[in-house]
């Protein structure tokens, strides 16, 4: 969901992923801007688990998404195709 989120701002990969088969999308834009989405998601998932780890009222605001989150199935669709 990150990298997807990531790479939904750019224009240019999103118009070639709405107007192309897969197969065309992956011979343009989005495999190597998929690798940099993964990149830095490293640094900030890093950034993000030391401060939930050290901050109690930061984990619990999260812990709040989170549970909204499975409590509303976001992403349920997605998961299971991709299994």
């Amino acid at each position: 969901m990150h990298v997807s989120e990531k790479l939904r701002v750019n224009n240019v990969l999103m118009a070639q992923v709405q107007n192309n088969t897969m197969e065309q999308a992956m011979k343009a834009d989005l495999p190597a801007r998929a690798i940099q989405a993964i990149a830095g998601a490293m640094s900030s998932h890093t950034s993000m688990a030391t401060k939930l780890l050290s901050d109690e009222s930061t984990r619990g605001v999260f812990l709040m998404v989170v549970y909204e989150l499975l409590k509303r199935d976001v992403g349920a669709e997605l998961f299971s195709s991709a299994r």
